[in-house]
């Protein structure tokens, strides 16, 4: 039986990020990964294995995009020593995998960039789960970072013919899928007040001369709408700017 270690990379996809977790225990799911051995199917090179394993106790992050949907990224390194990646989230829920496949890396593939934490046959670098029964291929900017071998990229030795069938089915899958967004990146909740001010103000901004409900500010209102990543209600900019021309000419004629 090989030996399989899951990895500190793996460790990142926790509740609050953008990626598949899971309940399970690491015994668990070391477990279904060696019982998804024998119907294994080989990665985008050699020594890489998705080893398909039970997919109840996962949640997935993956989402399918809608015409008008509102998307929000980062540009953050994934681990230290790495250059910055640019990654795109949406906003949305996790939900109950329908399929989920790990990905292992060789001991020897690992070697190759001085990636492997332990000499163990095996080591997880992923768990991808979906909400749909179709296996998901490599991520574009993944795929695109592995071929060129650029920071934090494992070599795909493929000839470029290779290279482009590759491409083009992860671009296919791709465009109109995201990963949700992690923790640190969704709007904040909004309390009651806050709720009952906005909801005063998309029904009846323009009806109500532009008086605002619940004692805010136009400030207030301004800040509220980038905190929701909303856009404002129109005319407020316009309002902010003549009311903040006539602070200034008060502070003017006014000087204390």
């Amino acid at each position: 039986m090989p030996t399989i270690h899951i990895t500190k990379f793996v460790r990142r996809q926790t509740p609050e990020s953008g990626f598949t977790h899971w309940t399970i225990s690491d015994e668990e799911l070391l477990s279904r990964v060696q019982a998804g051995l024998p119907s294994a199917k080989p990665g985008y090179r050699e020594g890489v294995l998705l080893v398909p394993v039970a997919p109840d106790g996962f949640l997935s992050g993956l989402v399918r995009l809608k015409e008008g949907d509102v998307l929000i990224g980062e540009y953050k390194a994934r681990r230290p020593g790495e250059d910055p990646r640019k990654s795109t989230y949406a906003l949305g829920e996790k939900a109950p995998a329908k399929s989920c496949w790990v990905i292992l890396y060789s001991h020897a593939t690992l070697v190759e960039g001085k990636e492997n934490e332990t000499d163990c046959d095996y080591e997880i670098v992923s768990v991808n789960a979906s909400p749909e029964v179709e296996d998901a291929p490599i991520p574009t900017g993944a795929l695109i970072a592995n071929h060129y071998e650029l920071s934090g990229g494992t070599s795909t030795k493929m000839n470029e013919l290779e290279f482009q069938e590759a491409l083009r089915k992860s671009v296919d899958f791709w465009k109109d899928k995201a990963m949700v967004a992690p923790a640190n990146l969704r709007p904040k909740p909004v309390n009651e007040r806050e709720l009952r001010v906005l909801n005063n103000l998309l029904a009846g901004w323009a009806e109500n001369d532009y008086k605002l409900e619940g004692g805010l500010s136009y400030q207030d209102v301004f800040d509220l709408c980038k905190k929701l990543g909303m856009d404002e209600p129109p005319g407020l900019t316009q309002r902010l700017e003549e009311l903040t021309a006539l602070s200034k000419q008060y502070q003017k004629d006014n000087p204390s």
